[in-house]
């Protein structure tokens, strides 16, 4: 195994812990912490682009329909989510945020871009700049998977 993969592993799996573990980051004990990350990662989507079918959900989120199936029930109990038929084709279901939803995912981001705005201040322009560039080098090559 490459040695900088290891490293940077297990730099990431200790940031994630010490995080986690940390009574002034909030970030894992807020409104949405019976979620799983997969269910987040469905929120935040939604958030993000709007009402979306449960084929795209499940799409967009590597998952067969059976499962996005099952965490859009639970996230709908929940009341973090709304089902609605398409008007034209009435066997199209698409899912929404609930009023419920985009607060809480709103809240969310705003804590998380909170705590991220406070390590930037901890950190040279730049660091930040090198931070940022090396996040968008990784994203593009992500997106050539």
């Amino acid at each position: 195994m490459n040695k900088d993969a290891q490293k940077a592993f297990d730099m990431l799996v200790d940031i994630s812990d010490r995080i986690r573990k940390s009574r002034k980051i909030q970030i894992f004990k807020g409104k949405i912490k019976e979620l799983n990350l997969g269910q987040t990662f469905v929120l935040q989507l939604l958030l993000d682009s709007g009402s979306k079918t449960m084929g795209e959900l499940a799409s967009a989120a590597g998952v067969k329909l059976p499962s996005m199936t099952e965490s859009i029930t639970r996230l709908e109990k929940l009341g973090y989510v709304e089902k609605n038929r398409d008007n034209k084709d009435k066997r199209k279901v698409f899912v929404g945020l609930s009023a419920r939803g985009k607060k809480v995912m709103k809240h969310t981001r705003d804590v998380n871009l909170g705590y991220l705005g406070m390590f930037f201040s901890m950190i040279s322009r730049q660091e930040r700049k090198n931070a940022i560039g090396l996040l968008e080098k990784i994203q593009g090559l992500l997106k050539k998977l």
